[in-house]
C-alpha cells in the first residue's frame, strides 16, 4: 500500500499470516479488503481498518474466500466464499451468499445463474448495488448486476416512565451489552412518544444481548438475552421514578436535592427539573410522595 505520508509498505505481514492482494478500499483509504494466506496456507478474505486486520469467515466452517470490493464507508464487503460463490459480508449478518439475499428479497432475473463472485459494491440511499462475474443459463461467462435493500436492524419497544405526566419527547439512554456484562458495546439515545414507544436503528450482529435502559430521574432496567434477528429486536420496560441525582438508586441524596428545590416552579432560579418527578412543572408534595414510596430502590447494574 502506498500513501503520500509513508510511501510504499507491506499491507499486512505478521508471522505466517500475510495479505497477498489488496483489491478494494473505501473512499478515505482507511479500510482495505482483499485476500491473503494464514499459517495453514488456505486463501482467506480479510478486511484491514487502520492497524487492525480481521480475517473474514466463509459461509461454512471450512470455506476459504476472497474479498474483492468494499462500499464507500466500509459497511458492506463483496467477494467470494469458496466453493459457494458470490458473498456479501456486513456487520449485522456476517457472511451471506448473494443468492440467499436475492431469494430472501424475491429478486427476479437470476434463475439458472451461477453467481461466482462480486467485484464491485456500493450503497446508494437505502439500496446496496453489486456487480460481478457469473455463468448465465446458457453456460456462458457473463457479468451481472444486482441490488437489494440496506439492512435496517431496529431495536424498538415500550418504556413506561412511572409517575410521570407526559412521556412524549422524554429521552432515554439505551446500552447494548454482551450477555451478563455491565460494559456497553454501544450506546444510543432515543425519544419516547406519548405512550412510551421508542425505536432506534442498530448495527449489532445477529445474536443475543442484554439491553439496559435508563431515564434521567428513573432507575435503570436491564432486559437480559434480547434476540437481535438481523432485522429487529424488542425490549420493554417500566422504570421506577425518584433517582434525582442520577446515581441509580433512590436514597438520602435524592431527598437532599429535592428539598433544595421544594416549592419552586419552572422558571424559578432554584427550580430543578430532575426533582420535578411527576413533570407537572412544580417541585411539591407530589414529588416528595413519589420519592418516599420508592425510597431504597436500586436500579439494575
Amino acid at each position: 500500500m502506498w500513501t503520500s505520508q509513508a510511501g510504499l509498505a507491506p499491507l499486512y505481514h505478521q508471522g505466517n499470516d500475510r495479505a497477498i492482494y489488496g483489491l478494494g478500499t473505501t473512499d478515505d483509504g482507511e479500510t482495505v479488503v482483499g485476500w491473503g494466506v494464514r499459517g495453514t496456507g488456505w486463501v482467506h478474505a480479510y478486511v484491514k481498518t487502520g492497524n487492525n486486520v480481521a480475517w473474514l469467515p466463509g459461509l461454512n466452517a471450512n470455506d476459504s474466500g476472497a474479498a474483492h470490493a468494499v462500499s464507500p464507508y466500509g459497511d458492506y464487503i463483496g467477494g467470494e466464499s469458496l466453493p459457494d460463490g458470490a458473498c456479501v459480508w456486513d456487520v449485522v449478518h456476517g457472511p451471506r451468499s448473494l443468492r440467499s439475499i436475492l431469494e430472501f428479497h424475491r429478486a427476479n432475473g437470476f434463475g439458472g445463474w451461477e453467481l461466482t463472485k462480486i467485484t464491485g459494491i456500493t450503497v446508494v440511499g437505502d439500496e446496496v448495488r453489486v456487480c460481478g462475474n457469473g455463468v448465465n443459463p446458457q453456460a456462458q461467462d457473463e457479468a451481472f448486476y444486482a441490488t437489494f435493500p440496506v439492512t435496517r436492524q431496529m431495536l424498538s419497544g415500550q418504556c413506561f416512565l412511572q409517575d410521570f405526566s407526559n412521556m412524549a419527547g422524554q429521552m432515554i439512554l439505551i446500552q447494548i451489552r454482551e450477555v451478563g456484562s455491565t460494559e456497553p458495546i454501544t450506546t444510543y439515545f432515543a425519544y419516547l412518544d406519548a405512550v412510551g414507544r421508542y425505536s432506534v436503528e442498530t448495527q449489532m450482529p445477529i445474536g443475543e444481548y442484554d439491553v439496559s435502559i435508563k431515564g434521567s430521574h428513573w432507575l435503570r432496567h436491564t432486559e437480559s438475552n434480547v434476540t437481535f434477528t438481523g432485522t429487529s429486536a424488542g425490549a420493554n420496560c417500566s422504570l421506577i421514578n425518584g433517582d434525582v441525582d442520577g446515581d441509580n438508586e433512590v436514597s438520602i441524596g435524592d431527598y437532599g436535592r429535592l428539598s433544595a428545590a421544594f416549592g419552586t416552579s419552572l422558571g424559578d432560579a432554584l427550580y430543578d427539573y430532575e426533582a420535578d418527578l411527576d413533570g407537572d412543572g412544580t417541585v411539591d408534595i407530589g414529588d416528595f410522595a413519589i420519592l418516599s414510596t420508592n425510597f431504597g430502590s436500586v436500579g439494575n447494574d
